[in-house]
């Protein structure tokens, strides 16, 4: 074989080459159509299911089909058609994650379609709620009913997912339904408010919504004696008012594994009295009764001078910030970064907390969640909580002090050996006394906190809502609360008009321009290549020619002699 046979058969095998590439990739594409594959590189990866989820969906024993539905003009919303997108991403993953358990159907519906209205009222019953949404055309602005939300169905039960216009903790609160659904839930939460002078309803307010809005099943409790039965957890502020006969009830709660998040003062600030101490002991019950099981809130105010938030006092004309150690901000190096309710922290702010101290016998088993720094003092009496006391930091301290703590364990009956109380007239009791027990609890030293005048950072509602998932699930879904609160928007533009222009660029760089690039980019390769092989070719050409013609030379010599 000489050598033009060669480049020929050479040149035959590149096409091949080239044509098999070719109809891989085209392959490729057609496959990655049928396949789901992604791979996610945002921050806290937004766009994945977590283990807690896939831990979730493995649980599901049966079809479970999860119908997502969006307003047509949702997508024309500055904002919702990203969350749209994200909403419609999620839901795929939770389909291709549930092993086929899952399945997940986007509808989009119109108002302007006659054929739609019908699905729409459906959906409506079923829990999807219209809101008015505003949507801008240049300098105008407009109001517009829209709607997006989901609908689960599993074994002829459905539950139903509202209203999603934001990604913030849209997995958070699938998996809280899709719990519900599987009948995981571990009962009810009960709100209790026990107090001389504060009520749920006048200082309490926006604790309630909170924990209303996450658990839309709780329910306001008025006294240990009417605790409902599918009640598992108790959120319990205070505790001043409760008769001995409750104090029986509360404890045997905890003894049935109960579970319970305390928050109670052991000081009482008197404000409103200039007459008599400033503060004094807390008159509760709650603390004895914890004191029983080994966790004592002490009587007593905790001050920091290391991490404390100043007070701004006006003199005169100007306005002048004031150390007020009372007011300790927790700060990040002491919040346990171990335990699932506070590993997140970067601080927290209490308001004339007191310590926690731990007996010998539970040392080892409470979970500390939150101390101050190691330069804290504590006053038991002579109690100083006027601002000009802390002016210039007169105050030393050399010590660190307990501010909360969870426990899950055994624990010991307030009334091991105490007789039961008598109940009151026309309420008996069902069964006798349990003195032993397991249960669950959270105590915090503190529940100025969480009064309307404090309860405005998010640190601090989630230090209440984390706890709650402690207590009522395992924890696992605290991790995934704060998944999507943050936004990486790519409209960092003050209208639609620059914002679809921006999304415009983006889509025809990434699926033309780059495609267009990579097929430039393999012709341009083909014809440099084709180039090469016509240059050997000719060379090669010329050398067999060259080769022919002195082998004919050397033949023919001979015969001219």
């Amino acid at each position: 074989m000489n050598k033009t046979e060669t480049m020929k058969m050479k040149k035959r095998e590149s096409t091949i080459i080239f044509l098999l590439i070719f109809i891989n990739i085209i392959l490729f594409y057609f496959l990655m159509g049928k396949v789901y594959l992604r791979i996610d590189c945002t921050q806290g990866k937004k766009y994945s299911i977590s283990q807690p989820t896939v831990d979730l969906l493995k649980k599901i024993d049966n079809k479970l089909v999860i119908n997502y539905y969006y307003e047509k003009r949702c997508k024309e919303a500055q904002g919702i058609a990203q969350v749209i997108q994200y909403v419609d991403d999620m839901l795929r993953e939770y389909e291709a994650k549930s092993n086929g358990m899952v399945d997940y159907r986007c509808e989009e519906l119109s108002f302007d379609n006659q054929n739609h209205l019908e699905k729409i009222a459906e959906i409506e019953k079923l829990g999807v709620k219209k809101v008015a949404l505003s949507q801008s055309e240049g300098t105008e602005s407009k109001s517009t009913l829209g709607f997006s939300g989901l609908v689960l169905s599993y074994k002829g039960k459905t539950s139903s997912i509202g209203v999603i216009f934001s990604d913030a903790k849209f997995e958070y609160m699938l998996d809280v339904e899709i719990s519900k659904l599987l009948g995981l839930n571990n009962g009810r939460i009960g709100i209790l408010v026990s107090s001389h002078d504060r009520t749920l309803d006048k200082d309490f307010r926006y604790l309630y919504q909170y924990v209303t809005n996450e658990y839309s099943d709780a329910e306001v409790i008025y006294s240990p004696s009417a605790i409902p039965d599918d009640i598992s957890t108790i959120l319990l502020v205070g505790g001043e008012t409760f008769s001995e006969f409750d104090m029986y009830k509360l404890d045997q709660f905890m003894m049935t594994g109960g579970k319970m998040l305390l928050l109670a003062n052991g000081i009482k600030l008197n404000f409103q009295n200039s007459y008599g101490p400033p503060a004094s002991a807390t008159d509760n019950q709650i603390i004895n009764m914890l004191s029983a099981y080994g966790i004592t809130i002490n009587h007593d105010l905790v001050g920091d001078n290391l991490s404390y938030n100043p007070v701004m006092q006006r003199s005169s004309v100007f306005a002048e910030r004031m150390r007020y150690p009372l007011w300790i901000k927790v700060i990040s190096e002491n919040i346990n970064k171990k335990n699932p309710i506070v590993d997140d922290f970067n601080e927290v702010n209490l308001f004339w907390a007191s310590s926690i101290t731990i007996s010998d016998e539970l040392k080892d088993k409470v979970q500390p969640l939150m101390k101050t720094t190691n330069r804290s003092w504590s006053m038991e009496n002579d109690f100083k909580i006027d601002i000009d006391s802390y002016k210039y930091p007169v105050q030393d301290g050399n010590s660190q002090y307990l501010l909360a703590c969870a426990y899950e364990g055994a624990l010991k009956s307030f009334f091991k050996d105490r007789d039961a109380p008598t109940p009151p007239e026309g309420t008996e009791l069902k069964s006798g006394k349990i003195s032993e027990g397991t249960g669950k609890l959270v105590v915090i030293a503190n529940e100025d906190f969480i009064s309307n005048d404090f309860l405005n950072r998010e640190d601090e509602i989630y230090l209440i809502l984390n706890s709650l998932d402690w207590l009522t699930k395992d924890g696992s879904l605290i991790k995934i609360r704060n998944k999507g609160k943050f936004s990486r928007p790519l409209n960092k533009v003050n209208n639609l008009s620059m914002l679809n222009l921006y999304k415009n660029l983006i889509i025809t760089f990434t699926t033309v321009i780059i495609p267009l690039g990579f097929v430039a980019a393999g012709i341009g390769v083909f014809a440099s290549r084709r180039r090469f092989r016509k240059v050997l070719e000719e060379q090669f050409a010329a050398e067999d020619f060259e080769q022919s013609e002195s082998e004919n030379a050397e033949t023919t010599e001979p015969e001219g002699e």
